[in-house]
């Protein structure tokens, strides 16, 4: 599991947001990798969703969550190569 940085966010509908995700130069991180919200304590808010665009050092992915669920300071979230069981 590695962590992601929100770099940005925009509305898609009420119930989905598009999220820049800043993920770290050089990782190796593919459009393969899911993405989701956890809480302060490391638990979901949101289901795993496969991650749309990878770039050199951001991804990009829409969270099925309302656009005021994200904060670019505050909000945490996980990515993994596989979906948990």
């Amino acid at each position: 599991m590695r962590a992601a940085k929100v770099i940005i966010s925009r509305i898609v509908d009420r119930s989905h947001t598009w999220v820049e995700l800043d993920i770290g130069e050089e990782a190796l991180i593919t459009k393969n990798w899911y993405a989701a919200i956890l809480d302060e304590r490391g638990h979901l808010v949101t289901e795993w969703v496969q991650l749309i665009r990878v770039l050199r050092d951001s991804s990009e992915v829409i969270l099925p969550v309302g656009h005021k669920m994200i904060d670019s300071a505050s909000t945490r979230v996980a990515m993994v190569a596989e979906l948990p069981q």
